[in-house]
């Protein structure tokens, strides 16, 4: 690793990593995991424990591929676990119940080996502040043990815990104050401060400005000071105040996110995280982004291409799911992925019809290197319902004066 020193932020240097690259002795990995609108972020930790903080979102609610199946792109983070060889989750956290936080969990605990077989992942504990109706498939997981938190529970001091939290690493539970009986509500989500040495990290889920409001009088400034920060719900401007920022004061922010109908993150929004001086490192133009530190030091990872390397060497590789849609997905929709081999200077993604006519159309599309998401709520470009029948995706990818296609076939059938 190439040390970097808090002080010496702006001069780190940045690492481009697609999987999870083994560790040095001693160091911690820390990653927003790329998986469009949604939270999933994972932590190697110094003794190689892996610990998850919600899984973002998936295309199958009950039923799921197998690891036989060929496709495994159903599901974001599962496909980021198996690419990176990690079958054991030591601890997952659902910090509330919104299907973009807690439904890639819940197709971890889902997922078998073959169709009827064994689970593809260890999960040995559940972190949740609330409830985990949710998660259904925890009943074929007897090694799972359930942890119950709420504000000012310290992980190292759990019993329950013992042998799974990494005792070089400190943790504590910020938020929420109360039990709610249900997670839905972004004020039960839970805020955690994981701290190992001198380097800090505060996951903040979709927390509101009450809810920072609420942690700023409960805890000193010391308690809420983090050198990385995962920005409150995608950078909306329901959190992210301009006070708790500053009591923060982060060095790096990450944001979780990808094109949303919701202008998400919310310029105002960057622009209060700009002001601190923080480095904005966000998936949609990075993919999975975070640090890697040693307790003192830190460097920047990502996996995709900085800005101003660019190149596409070939065609995008595109794939839709649910196909047919919708699907049993509600509201009814289905996602289009494209996999870019370099990073492009503008990306079209088109629906047309089997004759060439234009359905629907976005020309904003995300550019990262890896793959790129968007979803499409089966809508052409008047807010109209689709008929059902046959259409064609297609992907422009322009990268100077060069450009690619990508197409597939997919059907809406609505029964």
């Amino acid at each position: 690793m190439i040390p970097v020193r808090r002080s010496l932020f702006a001069a780190c240097c940045l690492l481009f990593l697609g999987v999870v690259s083994p560790l040095d002795a001693g160091e911690m990995k820390v990653i927003a995991v790329n998986v469009g609108v949604g939270d999933a972020i994972h932590i190697q930790t110094p003794s190689g424990k892996n610990y998850l903080i919600d899984g973002g979102d998936t295309s199958a609610i009950t039923n799921f591929p197998a690891l036989d199946d060929a496709d495994q792109d159903f599901c974001p983070i599962v496909k980021y676990l198996l690419d990176n060889n990690i079958r054991t989750i030591d601890m997952m956290v659902i910090t509330h119940d919104d299907g973009d936080h807690y439904k890639g969990l819940q197709a971890i605990l889902g997922t078998k080996v073959t169709s009827g077989g064994a689970n593809a992942f260890k999960v040995y504990s559940v972190v949740y502040a609330s409830t985990t109706s949710d998660l259904t498939k925890l009943s074929e997981h007897p090694e799972t043990t359930l942890v119950r938190v709420l504000s000012g529970i310290r992980f190292e001091n759990v019993a329950a815990l013992s042998g799974i939290w990494d005792t070089a690493l400190t943790g504590l539970v910020l938020s929420p104050r109360t039990y709610t009986g249900s997670s839905s509500s972004n004020s039960g989500a839970v805020v955690m401060r994981i701290k190992y040495d001198q380097v800090s990290c505060l996951f903040t889920a979709d927390a509101e400005t009450a809810d920072e409001t609420t942690m700023m009088a409960d805890y000193a400034a010391s308690e809420l000071s983090s050198t990385v920060l995962k920005v409150a719900h995608h950078g909306s401007r329901t959190g992210s105040s301009e006070t708790f920022l500053n009591v923060v004061k982060p060095k790096v922010a990450l944001i979780s996110v990808a094109g949303n109908a919701y202008g998400l993150p919310d310029a105002e929004v960057v622009k209060r995280i700009s002001d601190t001086g923080a480095t904005i490192l966000r998936t949609d133009q990075r993919g999975n982004v975070g640090i890697v530190t040693n307790g003192i030091n830190y460097t920047i990872s990502a996996s995709a291409n900085p800005v101003g390397i660019k190149g596409v060497s070939a065609d995008p590789n595109v794939h839709v799911y649910p196909n047919p849609a919708p699907g049993k997905t509600n509201p009814a929709s289905t996602k289009i992925v494209y996999d870019l081999t370099g990073l492009a200077d503008s990306v079209k993604v088109s629906v047309l019809t089997p004759t060439g006519d234009l359905v629907r159309e976005w020309i904003d599309g995300t550019t990262m290197q890896g793959s790129n998401y968007l979803t499409w709520d089966l809508k052409n470009g008047m807010g109209e319902n689709v008929a059902n029948g046959l259409y064609i995706v297609q992907v422009e990818v322009k990268v100077g004066a060069g450009t690619v296609y990508g197409h597939t076939k997919m059907a809406v059938l609505r029964k």
